[in-house]
């Protein structure tokens, strides 16, 4: 298990005292410190006392989720890695349960989870479509396809990976702070061959609890700026026309909905976010179904929060100079 914390004082105690009463023992957990300023190395060091099968790294200094969890990868000794946000914790089995569904030695185990307000209540649980037996041998397009439905897929926390796997295909985290785990999971599932599904839940993730960056504007810009680098890697692979055009396709609707959130941001932030996608439009139109590139001009006018005039203009002429290329100007 990698668990990245920063100032995660309030729940570190908890969650180890999760996974030390796991029925399952077979295992370790890398406890990675990203640069924290409170005392919560400390109380690691209390929690686990003797307990070997837990290692504590410390950073001086931040360098975000992404860079802990490949410290993790790389610096662990376990066959399957999991992800686990010092926030959330395992339900009472987990690791059994897990376990049991490894045994067909899958390069990704597809967990659920039960969604916690900040109380602990159970708010709801995914019901993902996930409808891959399990020891799936799945075509990777298909299966991208099919878990971009899904509600926790673009979450690394709560899926298992073969760590030999992730070496072999050199697959890590991006350095961005927020939204590190979009372009991994696509990228994690494209070399794929076997999968797994776990149908019973076993990862609690808590919602939105003080302190998480899973809201705000850095998430919108980093999940801006993840979208359009995954778009430009759609481009680059070889895969099937058609899975690449559905891939492209669900991509320009994320976007579509990240644009739509900026109107709750002040407008300097707007701005930035203005920059961004007026050099970016086009690429996303082009692999945009024809309504969502309605919605994209709709959304830059509307929710940007710039007056309409030439440099707002600049995106509609984006978007309308992309469309004419393909002729289908005459659909919106």
């Amino acid at each position: 298990m990698i668990v990245p914390f920063k100032n995660g004082a309030p729940f570190l105690r908890g969650l180890i005292c999760n996974l030390q009463e796991q029925p399952f023992r077979d295992w370790e957990a890398w406890m990675i410190d990203d640069g924290s300023t409170d005392d919560g190395a400390r109380i690691v060091e209390e929690a686990i006392g003797s307990d070997s099968r837990f290692q504590l790294v410390r950073f001086k200094e931040n360098r975000g989720h992404g860079a802990a969890r490949n410290f993790g990868i790389s610096h662990s000794r376990g066959r399957y890695v999991l992800f686990v946000d010092v926030d959330d914790f395992l339900t009472d089995d987990a690791l059994t349960r897990a376990h049991s569904n490894l045994q067909c030695e899958p390069d990704i185990l597809f967990g659920r989870a039960y969604f916690l307000d900040e109380s602990g209540r159970i708010i709801r649980y995914s019901t993902d479509p996930l409808d891959m037996e399990i020891n799936s041998m799945g075509d990777s397009g298909e299966v991208l396809l099919s878990l971009f439905q899904s509600g926790s897929f673009w979450s690394a926390w709560g899926h298992v990976f073969k760590r030999g796997f992730l070496m072999e295909h050199q697959l890590g985290f991006h350095a961005a702070r927020c939204a590190e785990d979009y372009c991994f999971m696509i990228k994690a599932v494209f070399p794929g061959r076997k999968f797994a599904v776990c149908n019973e839940p076993f990862y609690r993730y808590r919602v939105a609890t003080q302190g998480s960056l899973s809201k705000g504007f850095n998430m919108d810009w980093d999940f801006a700026q993840s979208t359009i680098e995954l778009l430009e890697w759609v481009n680059s692979r070889d895969m099937p026309d058609s899975v690449r055009a559905r891939l492209k396709i669900a991509l320009a609707e994320k976007f579509c909905v990240n644009l739509r959130r900026t109107v709750a941001y002040p407008l300097a932030q707007r701005k930035k976010l203005y920059k961004l996608y007026s050099s970016n439009l086009a690429i996303i139109a082009l692999g945009a179904s024809h309504s969502t590139r309605g919605k994209m001009i709709y959304y830059a006018v509307r929710y940007l929060g710039i007056p309409l005039t030439c440099r707002l203009m600049t995106v509609r002429h984006v978007i309308l100079h992309a469309l004419k290329r393909f002729n289908t100007l005459r659909l919106l």
